[in-house]
C-alpha cells in the first residue's frame, strides 16, 4: 500500500512540475526559472509539513508523509534537472553562473524551510 501512496503523490508532483515548465513567461527551455520555482514550491511544502509536525501543530501520519513529502515533493522537486543545468553551464564555461545558481537554490530553499519552521512554531 505504501508504494501506491508514494506512486500517487509522485505522479501528482510530476504533473505539477510539467505544468510549471509550461507556464508563460517561464516557458522557455533555455531558462532555469521553472526548475527553481518547482524546487521552491517543494521546499515550502516540506517546510510547512515538517515544521507543523515538529512543533506539534498538526499530527502528520506516516501515510500523509509518504503521499506529500516523499511522493508529491519528490515528484515535484527537480534535483536531477538542476544538476544537469549546472553541468551544462560549466561545460559552456559559465562557472560563475553555475555556482551562483547552486547558491541560489541551496540558500533560497533552505531559507524557505527555515522560515516555514519558524512560522509554524508561532501558530496560535
Amino acid at each position: 500500500m505504501n508504494y501506491a501512496i508514494v506512486f500517487l503523490g509522485g505522479g501528482l508532483g510530476a504533473i505539477l512540475r510539467y505544468f510549471i515548465g509550461g507556464i508563460a513567461p517561464l516557458h522557455n527551455k533555455s531558462l532555469w526559472t521553472h526548475t527553481l520555482v518547482a524546487n521552491l514550491i517543494a521546499a515550502l511544502i516540506l517546510g510547512i509539513l515538517s515544521g507543523a509536525q515538529i512543533h506539534q501543530k498538526w499530527n502528520v501520519t506516516s501515510t500523509q508523509w509518504l503521499l506529500i513529502a516523499t511522493g508529491f515533493c519528490g515528484g515535484l522537486s527537480t534535483f536531477s534537472t538542476f544538476s544537469l543545468e549546472v553541468v551544462q553551464w560549466i561545460q559552456q564555461g559559465k562557472w560563475l553562473f553555475a555556482f551562483g545558481y547552486i547558491l541560489l537554490n541551496v540558500v533560497l530553499c533552505t531559507a524557505l524551510i527555515a522560515m516555514t519552521h519558524w512560522i509554524t512554531s508561532n501558530w496560535a
